[in-house]
C-alpha cells in the first residue's frame, strides 16, 4: 500500500490534487512556529473570498496511505485551519505531492523553504540552523547557505538556547512595547551562561518593563550576572525605576484602550466568531475584572490624598 501512495504521488507530481485538510499533518520537524496572527486571519478572508491561490507542498506519509506530511505552506494551512474553524465545514485544500525519500531530505526541503522567507522570525531561524547542525551541517555550510557571517550564524545558534519563557517575550504577535527584541536576545544568550536559566528569564523580563535600550539592557546583563561586581541576584531596579514602569503601563493601557474604542468596529469583531454572544459575555467578565482592578489601584493612589 505505501508503494502503491510512492505511486499516485509520481504520477501527480507537476499538477495538485485536492487533498481533505484533516489528511494533512504538520511535520513534527518544522522549525516554524511563530506566525502572524493578523496576516493569518487575512489569508483566511481571502482565501474564503477569490479561492487557494497557490497549491501547499506535501509528501505522502509512511505506512498510512490517503495521508500526507506537509512540507511548504503552513501559513495557508492554518488559514484553511480558521476557514474549517469559522464554517465547521471540512476544506479540500489543492497540494503538489512529492516523494521524498527519508526524513532528513524532508526536514531539509521544509527548513531550506522556510530560511528564505521575509517574514520567518529570528526564534523560527535559530531553530532551523540548530537542526540543520544536527543533521551534520557545519557552521560553514549555514553561512553559505544564508550568505551570513559567522558571527551572525553563531549568535542565532545561541539564541535558539534561551528558555522557552524567554522565547514567548519574542513572539511577533505580541505589541512592540512588550516585545524582546533579537539584538537584547542576543546580548542576554551571549552575556549569561545556559545555566542560568532563571537570570536569562529576570533580564529579559526587566528589559521590557523598563523599555531598555541595547546599551541599558548591557548594562543591566553586566550587574545582573556579576560581572561589574554586583551579585548575580541582586536588585538593579530603583524605585524611580518602578515608576516609569508604573506611568508607562498607565500610558499604554490608555492608548491601546482608546484606539481600540475608536477604530474598531466592535459587530464586525465578533462577526465570525462561532458563539459571538457567549464571547461577548465572556469580555465583558474580563474587561469588568480589569476596571476592577483599576478602580482599586486608583483607590490606593488616593489614600494619602
Amino acid at each position: 500500500m505505501a508503494h502503491a501512495a510512492a505511486a499516485v504521488a509520481e504520477e501527480n507530481l507537476g499538477r495538485p490534487l485536492p487533498i481533505r485538510f484533516s489528511r494533512i499533518e504538520r511535520f513534527e520537524g518544522q522549525p516554524r512556529t511563530f506566525f502572524i496572527e493578523s496576516g493569518i486571519i487575512a489569508l483566511a478572508d481571502s482565501i474564503e473570498t477569490d479561492g487557494q491561490e497557490q497549491p501547499i507542498k506535501v509528501t505522502t506519509k509512511p505506512g498510512e496511505p490517503g495521508a500526507f506530511i506537509l512540507i511548504d505552506g503552513e501559513r495557508r494551512l492554518r488559514a484553511f485551519g480558521l476557514i474549517f474553524e469559522r464554517t465547521g465545514k471540512e476544506p479540500i485544500i489543492d497540494a503538489f505531492v512529492e516523494v521524498v525519500k527519508d526524513l532528513k531530505q524532508h526536514f531539509r526541503k521544509s527548513t531550506l523553504a522556510n530560511l528564505h522567507r521575509e517574514d520567518l522570525s529570528p526564534l523560527d531561524e535559530a531553530a532551523a540552523y540548530h537542526r540543520l547542525r544536527e543533521d551534520g551541517e557545519t557552521i560553514e555550510d549555514l553561512m553559505r547557505l544564508r550568505g551570513k557571517s559567522r558571527t551572525y550564524v553563531e549568535n542565532y545558534l545561541k539564541l535558539n538556547t534561551l528558555p522557552d519563557k524567554a522565547k514567548t517575550l519574542m513572539d511577533p504577535n505580541r505589541s512592540k512595547d512588550t516585545q524582546l527584541t533579537v539584538t537584547q536576545a542576543i546580548d542576554i544568550v551571549r552575556g549569561i551562561p545556559e545555566s542560568a536559566p532563571d537570570l536569562r528569564i529576570t533580564v529579559a523580563q526587566e528589559a521590557i518593563e523598563r523599555n531598555l535600550g541595547v546599551v541599558e539592557t548591557r548594562a543591566l546583563i553586566e550587574h545582573r550576572s556579576g560581572s561589574s561586581g554586583y551579585r548575580a541576584g541582586g536588585r538593579f531596579r530603583k524605585p524611580s525605576d518602578d515608576y516609569n514602569v508604573f506611568t508607562s503601563f498607565l500610558g499604554r493601557a490608555r492608548t491601546t484602550a482608546g484606539r481600540m474604542l475608536n477604530d474598531l468596529d466592535i459587530d464586525d469583531l465578533y462577526l465570525h466568531r462561532n458563539d459571538d454572544e457567549q464571547d461577548r459575555k465572556n469580555d465583558t467578565i474580563t474587561i469588568n475584572a480589569i476596571i476592577s482592578v483599576l478602580e482599586k489601584l486608583r483607590d490606593k493612589i488616593n489614600e494619602k490624598q
